[in-house]
């Protein structure tokens, strides 16, 4: 008996995850206990009870302003696990490096489908968390996404994008696939990615690619730091991100 209860509270933890992941994907509202409980037919003391569990865990975090469940940052790291296995290691002193020197938060990401997953952060003094919509972005409106996606052809960004709205991101993001296949492409001359208040507003974004042996792009590094001050360090942030990204280019994966 003990077996079965085991397994069933597994399988409505994994329940709950899949309800809030989905939900998140589609872009509705974080789901609460009450709204959770009703679409899994479970009881709301039992639904919280789990999701205490899973926060505990950090596979799941609360949503301070709806007081609804997001997924939370440890969700991402096991859904990368298998991509790139070892890169987030490799990759933590050069993020540390870069959060310290500019006193921003530092990233590294991969691609899902048309999403830039996180799968390693670091943060300057005095920031203790990301957000939660830092680790799961949409790839057209970030400087980490458009990294990504530095070798994709026109043809192929329509296949990734086709039906997209594109009404996210901040104000000066991409509006339509014409502009993002144009950004696309002088990103790829310059090997860089340079994107100003296209995911949150007086946010400047610089992103690289990082290549493995073959040249193929496996995951991209990132720096967001406001855009008060940022112009002073703007070429040092540039060359210290693409040098950051060619150092683990060198992984062989």
């Amino acid at each position: 008996m003990a077996s079965d209860a085991g397994t069933g509270t597994l399988a409505h933890a994994l329940q709950l995850v899949l309800e809030i992941v989905e939900t998140e994907v589609v872009g509705g509202s974080p789901p609460g206990v009450a709204r959770l409980a009703s679409q899994l037919g479970l009881h709301e003391s039992q639904v919280s009870r789990i999701l205490k569990d899973l926060q505990a865990l950090e596979i799941v975090e609360r949503d301070e302003p709806t007081r609804g469940f997001l997924a939370g940052p440890r969700y991402f790291r096991l859904a990368a696990a298998g991509l790139d296995p070892g890169l987030t290691e490799r990759a933590r002193p050069a993020l540390r490096a870069l959060a310290a020197r500019f006193g921003a938060p530092a990233l590294l990401a991969v691609r899902s489908h048309d999403l830039a997953l996180t799968i390693g952060a670091e943060l300057p003094r005095g920031v203790l968390r990301l957000a939660s919509s830092a680790w799961w972005r949409s790839c057209w409106c970030t400087g980490a996404g458009r990294a990504l996606l530095l070798d994709h052809s026109a043809e192929a960004l329509h296949e990734l994008f086709q039906g997209e709205a594109f009404d996210e991101g901040g104000p000066e993001a991409a509006r339509d696939l014409a502009d993002l296949a144009a950004r696309i492409a002088d990103d790829a001359e310059q090997g860089i990615v340079v994107a100003e208040s296209e995911f949150e507003h007086a946010v400047i974004e610089v992103a690289a690619p990082v290549r493995d042996a073959a040249g193929a792009i496996r995951a991209a590094v990132a720096v967001a730091i406001p855009l008060p001050g940022a112009d002073r360090v703007r070429d040092e942030l540039i060359a210290a991100v693409r040098e950051a990204a060619v150092q683990l280019g060198d992984w062989h994966g």
